[in-house]
């Protein structure tokens, strides 16, 4: 929801306009993709092909287990490690992915973790990277427009398309 949020204020300062322009065409391109077959029907039900929110959506969901599908069918060795459990035991998640990639979770990495999850009071500035990340992720997702919100679940609840992250995206709003 941030995301897409995030783009579409992007969007209206003019910005993305390669993928503002590709989702006037979005829909048409996924029926006429084989690979994208289980959407068609989501694309017929959603019947909504001049809201560009719920295209960017249903894009978002898309790109996100197109890269899951890809990662498995090569059989890349890969984790899927999601945002908000690294800011509920930021240290632990942090180590476990230190692991995964063979590498070694030293005192330094642990101090900047420490230092940069710290609280500052201005949530909102773009140059803030020291943010209580227990808090800010939930923060964040509440501030979502009610009729984003309304719309990603809209797209979300079509098909267990995305099972995961639709489940944990419903749990926070």
């Amino acid at each position: 929801g941030a995301q897409i949020s995030s783009i579409l204020k992007l969007f209206k300062k003019g910005n993305l306009s390669e993928l503002k322009k590709s989702l006037l065409s979005f829909f048409e391109y996924i029926e006429s993709c084989n690979r994208f077959e289980k959407y068609w029907d989501i694309v017929n039900r959603l019947d909504c092909s001049n809201d560009l929110e719920i295209k960017l959506a249903l894009w978002w969901l898309i790109n996100y287990e197109v890269l899951i599908e890809d990662a498995n069918s090569n059989n890349l060795n890969f984790k899927i490690i999601y945002h908000e459990k690294i800011s509920e035991n930021t240290n632990q998640t942090a180590r476990k992915i230190f692991e995964f990639c063979q590498l070694s979770f030293d005192k330094q990495s642990e101090k900047y973790l420490q230092v940069s999850s710290m609280m500052n009071n201005n949530l909102n500035s773009p140059l803030n990277t020291t943010r209580n990340s227990k808090s800010y992720y939930k923060h964040m997702i509440k501030n979502v427009d009610k009729n984003i919100q309304y719309k990603i679940r809209k797209v979300i609840s079509q098909k267990d398309v995305i099972t995961d992250i639709s489940n944990f995206y419903s749990a926070y709003l």
